[in-house]
């Protein structure tokens, strides 16, 4: 007997698997291993894919589009190419949660060469998407764009406030990652106000979130890696089985 076809499920699942494995390496600084994954042909936005596959492609796609803002990544082609396919998927997309991420990859996109009233525009977009979902990792990370693209550098009660409003929510969401990120924002925006002692206080805590975040990180791939596996042996023996049949 043939070999039974991967279900629909199992390949939405090998997938989502992929995906997060890319998210590790981008969470953990590997940016090289991250886009390579990234650009795998799996993650092609093909129009003829359905839910949930195509959310799962929409965001290795905006990933992607982060990635390639850093320097030793820079492509102009592709990034245009590939947010041309992304706006043409978003503009309606039912996804909220997913219309919070595209804005917020509007904004590090276009703070680099469109006006501020824009880039202004795709952060509130942002921040109301996040509140209407009440996806409180959403609104963190949409306060530490709004302040890194706003504010950072700046002398002033906003630009403080900012910081702080982005530590304080990281700090409600409890994802190590983003409360480094956040922390470290707060340390940088203190020391331009001249609180020294507060700025190490935050820069070391910082320091601390993103320890744990790569251990956390490193625990949660092992558990991708082994869930892999056993799935691999499930599927493996299911089709030794029906050869003996």
């Amino acid at each position: 007997m043939a070999p039974a076809c991967p279900s629909t499920a199992d390949s939405t699942l090998s997938l989502l698997r992929l995906y997060v494995e890319a998210t590790y390496h981008q969470g953990t600084g590997d940016l090289t291993r991250a886009l390579q994954i990234y650009e795998d042909e799996r993650f092609n936005l093909d129009g003829r894919l359905s839910r949930p596959r195509l959310d799962i492609c929409l965001l290795a796609g905006l990933n992607r589009l982060w990635v390639l803002q850093h320097p030793s990544h820079r492509n102009q082609r592709t990034q245009t190419d590939l947010l041309e396919q992304i706006k043409t998927i978003c503009a309606q997309y039912p996804d909220r949660e997913i219309q919070t991420v595209y804005h917020m990859t509007l904004v590090v996109i276009r703070s680099s060469h469109s006006a501020v009233q824009q880039t202004k525009a795709a952060i509130n977009s942002a921040i109301k998407q996040s509140q209407a979902t009440g996806n409180a990792l959403h609104s963190a990370i949409a306060l530490c764009v709004l302040h890194s693209f706003m504010f950072e550098g700046l002398v002033s009660a906003q630009a403080l406030k900012s910081s702080q409003a982005a530590s304080v929510q990281a700090q409600r969401v409890g994802n190590a990652l983003w409360m480094s990120v956040a922390d470290r924002i707060l340390s940088q925006s203190y020391e331009v106000h001249g609180h020294g002692q507060l700025a190490t206080e935050h820069r070391n805590r910082s320091i601390r979130y993103a320890q744990e975040s790569l251990h956390d990180r490193g625990v949660e791939q092992e558990g991708i890696k082994r869930e892999g596996s056993k799935r691999e042996g499930i599927q493996q023996g299911s089709i030794k089985q029906e050869g003996l049949e």
